[in-house]
């Protein structure tokens, strides 16, 4: 499966550092694998998932789109990326542009 990286995605990631970069690029490879990993969202986000990991002691999250199983008979599948953010002490915060 594929990724299909959205403008406020790629526009994070290619800002960061390299490891940084890296740890993201191991999450998006993980999020390809099995795409419904991560906590599914309800009501307004339904169909969204959010992969969470850490990379030097900071949680990041990743909002992802899984193909539907419609989407998944078809060739060429992707896994649409929204958009990455990290969270600050206790609180989770994820603002979406889709």
């Amino acid at each position: 499966m594929q990724a299909n990286f959205k403008p406020p995605f790629a526009k994070f990631v290619k800002k960061q550092h390299k490891p940084l970069q890296l740890a993201i690029e191991d999450a998006v490879e993980e999020i390809c694998e099995s795409p419904a990993v991560g906590e599914a969202k309800t009501g307004d986000l339904q169909g969204i998932r959010v992969f969470k990991f850490v990379h030097q002691r900071q949680e990041y999250l990743v909002a992802c789109r899984p193909p539907t199983d419609e989407e998944m008979a078809c060739e060429n599948v992707k896994v649409d990326l929204l958009f990455i953010d990290f969270t600050k002490q206790e609180h989770t915060k994820i603002f979406m542009r889709i």
